[in-house]
């Protein structure tokens, strides 16, 4: 699921991109990509839930916890950065800046 909404987000990216800051302002991708980057965040959130009971079920062999442990690291980087881009492009206070912002966002995991 995390990977079905960094697509999506990353499209909607794409969308802003190439459209007028008039489009961008009609079709309120200020509002939309907030709520998609509230979701994408709350889905980041849970799996790091799940990657660290996965590192501290004594049940999961050492390998498995080792790695569920480097990716812990990783996914919470990308929260930060999730949560950095959600409140940017919500205080934007205008569309232009709002456009230029989501223009930027990138999510490389």
């Amino acid at each position: 699921m995390v990977t079905d909404y960094k697509k999506t987000v990353t499209d909607m990216v794409e969308t802003v991109k190439k459209e007028s800051l008039p489009d961008f302002e009609k079709a309120y991708h200020q509002k939309n990509l907030t709520n998609k980057l509230t979701f994408f965040g709350s889905m980041v959130d849970g799996y790091i839930g799940c990657l660290q009971k996965q590192a501290g079920d004594p049940a999961t062999p050492k390998e498995d916890a080792d790695a569920a442990k480097g990716k812990i690291g990783a996914y919470s980087t990308l929260m930060d950065k999730i949560k950095r881009d959600r409140d940017a492009v919500k205080a934007a206070q205008t569309g232009k800046e709002a456009k230029a912002l989501i223009e930027k966002i990138s999510y490389p995991l």
